[in-house]
Formats: structure tokens, sequence, C-alpha cells
């Protein structure tokens, strides 16, 4: 459970009470809510990387009058909501009083996933049964990355309420430095009484399928193939040698057996300047050049792939499927520069240029991929780079909703790989994303193997597939990357569509294929076995 709540239940109300009119404050216009202590619930109240992130409701930091200022994570006057789905929190204003309206003090850190909270409702009760919504915003936007939003609403009625409700949707963060709530203890003449809003059943998309190969091309496993690192002396770029033993599977005596992975997805390292404001059409061009570096990457690929059909006596037309990279524009890229060649100087805070750049992103890399002639690899798509949605940008979901557009007129596809429950994780399709992987993060975390099985139920859920993850070579790594396999076995989703994370180029994989350590080396062949939904954890 997320929340300790005292009292754990609201109190039993069957007739109004009122209060006493000695009361110095009577008639005073205050906030109700001033030093009261929430029930506050989430959505999932189980979720198991909540942990001990979130303010506990007794801490008192929602209602103490005191406004943060600083965008800071670690203030702690910032009231935090971690993970859950979704919240309600719930005041009891011990008497029907008279509410006019209400306050909220919010934190939006984008680079963090702070963001400000979607479907935001206030709803008012009675008896704490019956709820009638009198305020709903479907999503509160950022005109900055970094700011505060100090929102304050006034009803335009008197209402006569004990209870009230703020209620929200989260997928990462929400940070609240104040709730506060308007009106009089007094019941005034004027004040009307509740009228019990319908509950409205939501729509929830629900597949209960996991991504299949049938539905997803043909492709079964798919390589994150990580290139452009600026600060490495090979720059981050594939050879052929490094290729083979992802193209094809060799067995422990050295012998080419069968193909391996058959689609490779090419994307700039973490070590890529993207998210920086000096980031410019320079780096996006030197991206370019990476990637289509004569002789490596997607040159290396096809012959790689090539060579290993030569090798295994392969006469048909099979071919390695291809997945090229949109990388994001940041709006604090402000001086970006002359990408297209025209003169024109973009400013990626204004989304005409941020489509402008996605656009000469695409048409380039499609250019270059379709001049080299390719014989053993076929272009399917592009990625999303970004690992989040910004639902708090105005210009998010049109802008993301164009590139997929755009790249459909193209007659190709969009992925996107979001991390465990990043923002938009379950509204994927909204965005016109063809495909979606979600990550479980099980490598990176110490919330224990339940991650990865929650990651299974989501993705099956809303029709994704689960990403694979090692983010190295120790044994506490290698250990971590067996409870991927062992629960995909388990589950059932080693028989779906996987795509692979490593940390970078030539990749873990790679060094488990070379390694003459047995535990090591086994990651390499018990990937195998898993892509074929051989794999037996009693067995490995």
């Amino acid at each position: 459970m997320i929340y300790r709540n005292d009292p754990a239940e609201l109190p039993v109300v069957d007739a109004p009470s009122y209060w006493d009119s000695s009361e110095k404050d009577y008639r005073k216009v205050q906030n109700l809510i001033r030093g009261l202590t929430p029930r506050i619930t989430a959505g999932d109240e189980d979720d198991v990387t909540a942990g001990t992130l979130n303010s506990q409701p007794a801490c008192g930091v929602l209602t103490d009058g005191r406004v943060p200022k600083k965008i800071d994570y670690d203030e702690k006057k910032w009231f935090k909501f971690a993970r859950g789905q979704s919240r309600e929190v719930i005041f009891d204003l011990r008497h029907t009083s008279t509410v006019t309206g209400f306050r909220v003090v919010l934190m939006h850190k984008a680079e963090g996933g702070v963001y400000y909270p979607s479907e935001f409702t206030v709803a008012l009760s009675e008896d704490g049964r019956s709820w009638e919504k009198v305020f709903v915003n479907k999503q509160f936007y950022a005109r900055d990355p970094d700011e505060i939003l100090d929102y304050k609403k006034d009803f335009g009625e008197k209402l006569a309420a004990r209870f009230v409700r703020f209620s929200f949707e989260l997928d990462v963060w929400v940070f609240i430095g104040q709730l506060e709530v308007y009106g009089t203890k007094v019941l005034q003449r004027a004040a009307r009484p509740l009228k019990p809003t319908r509950p409205r059943r939501k729509k929830e998309r629900r597949v209960d399928r996991w991504l299949m190969p049938e539905d997803f091309m043909g492709i079964r496993e798919l390589l994150l193939a990580y290139n452009c690192h600026p600060g490495r002396e090979d720059q981050g770029r594939w050879t052929v040698e490094q290729f083979l033993p992802y193209v094809g599977y060799y067995d422990r005596g050295g012998r080419l057996c069968d193909y391996f992975f058959d689609a490779y997805l090419f994307l700039p390292f973490a070590a890529f300047p993207m998210r920086v404001p000096a980031c410019n059409a320079d780096l996006w061009r030197m991206y370019v050049d990476n990637t289509f570096a004569t002789g490596y990457n997607t040159d290396a690929l096809d012959f790689a792939f090539g060579e290993t059909k030569r090798r295994l006596g392969d006469t048909s037309d099979r071919r390695a499927k291809v997945f090229l990279s949109i990388l994001y524009p940041f709006k604090i890229q402000t001086k970006f520069g002359d990408l297209c060649g025209d003169g024109d100087f973009l400013d990626m805070s204004k989304l005409k240029d941020r489509k402008k750049a996605i656009k000469w992103l695409i048409d380039t890399q499609l250019a270059l991929f379709r001049s080299r002639n390719y014989q053993y690899s076929e272009l399917c798509g592009f990625y999303w780079f970004e690992e989040s949605i910004l639902i708090s940008d105005r210009d998010e979901k049109e802008m993301l909703q164009w590139t997929t557009d755009y790249v459909r007129s193209l007659g190709y596809k969009t992925i996107w790989i979001p991390y465990y429950r990043a923002s938009g994780y379950n509204k994927w399709w909204e965005y016109g994303v063809d495909y979606a992987c979600m990550q479980p993060n099980h490598s990176f975390r110490d919330d224990g193997v339940d991650l990865i099985h929650s990651a299974a139920e989501i993705t099956k859920k809303y029709g994704m597939c689960v990403e694979m993850e090692i983010g190295g070579t120790s044994e506490a790594y290698v250990a971590k990357y067996n409870d991927y396999l062992r629960v995909g076995a388990e589950t059932g989703f080693m028989d779906s569509v996987h795509m692979y994370y490593q940390g970078g180029g030539p990749g873990e994989f790679y060094e488990a294929y070379r390694s003459a350590d047995r535990t090591l080396n086994d990651v390499y062949h018990n990937t195998y076995l898993f892509t074929q939904n051989r794999y037996r954890p009693e067995e490995k």
C-alpha cells in the first residue's frame, strides 16, 4: 500500500451538521482546509515502483499555507505524488459549509518527469458518498519546461458541502505545493444543495494480447543498435564483424547455425547531447552522417546479413529489417541554426520549426538509405526517440500525430519504447504511434522481479511488447537479465515480439558471445533459445 491514512475511512454522515455560530471566523471567507489532513488513495496502491517516494497524508505540507517558490526536487515544501496511476485527495470540512472555489499550486520540471496532472477534477459531497463534479480540467499546459503554476478557480456560485475531493491522473510525478478550498463556515442562504453527478464509466482500450510477429511486419526480435558516440575513438560505429553474431547465431563451438535478430534499430548513445540547449543543426547532421558512415552501421549490417545468408545457403528474399530514429526537438533549443540549408534559422520553441526539423531528418535519412541500394536490408520505419510523452506541452500531441501521419504517408511505420509507466504509455495509440514496447527497467532498479511481472501485465493489456534489458556484464546485471528470460517463459511473453536494450554497441550480447566465462557466455546462448521459444529456466 502506498498510503497510510488515519483514520482509514471517511466518517459516515447520515444527517448534516453545522458550525456553531459562536465561532470567531464563522462568517469569514477563508481557506477551509488550512491545516487539515486529507485521506489519499491511489488508483494502483500496489504499484511496486511507488515505494517510499510518496509524501504521506499526515506530513502537513499540503495545507500548511506555505507556498514553495523553488523548482527543486529536494524542496520539502512540495507534496510529492509518485506513480500509482491516479489519486483521490479528500478533505472532510467537519461540518457542512459554503464552498466557493479552490487553489492548487503545481510544479513542472519536464526533464525529471514532473508534469502537470491530467483529468484534474474537483468534486463536492455532503455525505462522502454522493458527489457533484464542479470543476474538470483535461490537462494543464506548461509554458516553460521548468515553472510553477498557481491556479485559482472561483466556481461562480455558492455550494453547500462537507467533503471536497481532488482527483487526477499521473504517470510518473506530480508535485503539489498547496491546496486550498475557499468559502465560509456559515451555510449561506445562497448556497445551493449539490446535484450528484452520474458516474460515467471510463472507456479504456484493452487488447489483452501482446504484440505478435504477425502484427509487426513479421518481426520477432529487434535489437537496439546504439551508434554515434561523440566521446569514443570509433565514434560508436558498428563494424561487419560486430554485427555477424547478431545477424546469425553461433553455437558454443563457433559454428553458424541459424539467424538470430531479425530487426535493427539505429539510435544515438545517451552521450549524444540531444537534450541540451546547445544542441543544434550541426549535431543533428553529425548523427545522420554517423549512421550512414561508409562501411559502418547500416552498410555493415547489410554486408553482415548478406554474408550470413551466403554461409547458411539461404537463397530466399529474406532481409534485415531496419528502423531509423527521429530525434526530439526540445523547446529550449531556440538557436538551432539552419538545418535545411535554406537560410531559415530554426527556433525549436516554435511548432512549425519543430515540424520542419523532423521532416528534414526523416527525408534525409530516407534518401540516404535509398541511395545505398542495399540488397540485404529494408527500411521498415522510424523510432520516436523520446521515452515519454510530454503531456503538459500543448504542442506535443499535434507534433507527434503530424510526425506519425507523415511517416505513414511515405509508406512506413513508427515505433515507440517508453520507460516503465512513462507518461502516455496507456494512451500510446492516441498519438498515432503504430507499435509500442515498454521497458520494465528491472535491470536498473531494486524493486524486485515483480517489476517484470507488472510490465508483462501492462503490455499485454495495451497490446504492447516487453523490452528485454541488460545494463552491463557484471554478475548482478546478468542475474537480472536472467529474470527477464525466466519471467518471459513463465508468463508467456517469450512467444511475442521483443526489443532488446543493451548498454551501447557492440554491446553486452556481443561481449557475452566472446566471453570465456560460462555464466556470461550463457547470456548469448540462452537469448537465442528465448528467441526460438525454447528457453526453459529449469534447464539452464
